[in-house]
């Protein structure tokens, strides 16, 4: 413990943040929680209050207050529900900094999350390909095979339509016409995000 000449504590409380936990996907502009633990310094002040704010930048700028500033906190758990801001990042960051009755602030961080709005597949198709539509899904996005947990890249057709074709004679590629029919797969975009299930029949 640090203390001033006067005997006044001079060591800020422990602040750790664990949720949302890293790598942890949240929708956008939906609810999420965001916990933290407290430990006020040995022999310091109680703890008193807290602001939480968003980093969409790996943390080099906080520009959304999520709670606060001024909002009660205590020592051990903490937690509380914010809303996620309607954007996408994979290098979202929570801030807590919490003050004690000394005026020393205490600063935690989250690990990094995503902030997404997963794909939504609105019709399959299967001939010898596989014509899926939908919205919010991103170039670079793969079919999932539940189940074996093969990948297929989706080609783009336009903006809501995407295809699967046959990849070369000898070659796994992008062979979808060998999968068993039906089978259930899911549609997962660069960022992570991914959509429900969805069947294919032949």
């Amino acid at each position: 413990m640090g203390l001033t000449g006067n005997g006044k504590a001079t060591t800020p409380p422990i602040v750790i943040v664990n949720q949302p936990a890293q790598g942890s996907i949240v929708g956008s502009g939906s609810q999420f929680t965001v916990g933290f633990g407290v430990s006020a310094a040995s022999g310091g002040g109680t703890i008193v209050s807290y602001v939480a704010s968003l980093s969409l930048d790996g943390g080099a700028t906080f520009t959304t207050v999520l709670a606060g500033p001024g909002a009660p906190a205590s020592s051990g758990i903490n937690s509380f529900i914010a809303t996620a801001p309607n954007t996408t990042t994979s290098n979202a960051v929570v801030k807590v900094q919490v003050t004690d009755s000394n005026s020393l602030v205490g600063t935690g961080l989250s690990g990094f999350f995503t902030i997404g709005t997963p794909p939504v597949i609105t019709s399959v198709t299967r001939t010898k390909k596989l014509f899926v539509s939908g919205t919010g899904i991103q170039l670079g996005a793969v079919v999932v095979i539940q189940g074996t947990g093969e990948t297929f890249t989706l080609t783009e057709i336009d903006s809501t339509d995407f295809v699967i074709g046959k990849g070369p004679v000898g070659s796994f590629g992008d062979r979808i016409r060998d999968l068993s029919n039906p089978f259930t797969f899911t549609v997962r975009n660069p960022n992570g995000l991914s959509s429900a299930s969805a069947v294919a029949l032949r």
